[in-house]
């Protein structure tokens, strides 16, 4: 399922061309770092070409993945080096399910980058001739650009991915009380969730990276979105993850949902009950009465009281 954003997600999300400029830095600093690992030419032009574009359609701008002809599945990002006395060829095409297809093609030579470039995000070009004297020279800096911009995004996810915690802890409060949709009231506290966006966004203690790090690079260096909207997928994924961990946290087991509704439906909270019918229902499924005691008790022992977790506060650093 991929998420419809609403005009206060957008706004909490990097602009559309803030986004296209550093996915593409970001996937072109891994297609660097594998070429340094490879033996490559040590002169010659190298070229970083943009990965994400945008496209303008019915009033809004969407970002979308560059699929080129020498890697149609953003397997590697496109940084590719050109003999000085030759020149290079290199095709592209965007899919958007919305606003259709469109193609071009570009010329690469010693005389710099001709023909049709995909739609340009910002103002900062994005395909670039780099010093065709200093090969390796050329790729660290493309991998250094890379690497801060990876940093940049994730600092600046961090609004959307706290409004996403914040609506999901509004969400499971609702679930676990079998409220209705307009009922006010939240599963996890403010210092709960400060540790849940702290996992989310850089992992636990000892871990090199994260969920959103991971979806970072996943957007960035796969084909993941092609033909969709990349903001939409990226909001997507946070707020999946953003429910889950939120979950975790007050020790929801996966199926939790499921549970309830049937102890509901029996109108019964004993676990071993309830239990009975839902392996009644799911005969292979491994679950134990204390994963039942565990969904019937969810948020019991948190303060399910109403916060506006979605407004920083004056010592927020998002």
């Amino acid at each position: 399922m991929i998420l419809h954003l609403s005009d206060h997600d957008r706004g909490l999300f990097p602009t559309s061309d803030t986004l296209a400029q550093t996915l593409t830095h970001v996937a072109n600093g891994h297609a660097a770092s594998r070429l340094l690992e490879s033996e490559y030419p040590t002169i010659g032009l190298v070229v970083s070409l943009p990965q994400f574009a945008r496209a303008d359609w019915a009033g809004k701008t969407s970002i979308n993945r560059v699929q080129w002809e020498s890697d149609p599945e953003g397997a590697t990002g496109t940084v590719i080096i050109v003999p000085l006395e030759t020149s290079a060829n290199c095709e592209w095409v965007i899919d958007d399910t919305s606003a259709g297809q469109s193609t071009g093609s570009v010329t690469i030579s010693a005389d710099g980058i001709s023909g049709l470039l995909p739609p340009q995000a910002g103002e900062v070009p994005l395909a670039v001739v780099h010093d065709g004297v200093n090969v390796d020279r050329a790729l660290r800096h493309i991998v250094e650009l890379g690497s801060k911009a990876q940093f940049d995004l994730l600092y600046k996810l961090g609004p959307y991915s706290r409004s996403a915690i914040a609506t999901a802890s509004r969400r499971i409060y609702r679930d676990i009380n079998d409220s209705a949709p307009d009922e006010g009231g939240d599963v996890i506290d403010r210092a709960d969730a400060e540790q849940v966006l702290s996992r989310l966004m850089y992992g636990l203690d000892g871990e090199t990276s994260s969920v959103v790090m991971r979806m970072i690079t996943r957007v960035a260096t796969t084909g993941a979105a092609i033909r969709t909207s990349t903001m939409k997928y990226m909001a997507t994924a946070i707020w999946s993850a953003a429910e889950s961990m939120v979950r975790s946290h007050i020790g929801d087991p996966p199926m939790g949902r499921q549970l309830r509704r049937i102890a509901r439906e029996l109108k019964t909270i004993d676990p071993h009950r309830v239990l009975e019918t839902y392996r009644a229902n799911h005969p292979k499924a491994l679950i134990s009465v204390n994963r039942v005691q565990a969904a019937l008790t969810a948020g019991a022992t948190i303060g399910t009281h109403s916060l506006e977790l979605d407004q920083p506060r004056p010592d927020d650093n998002w």
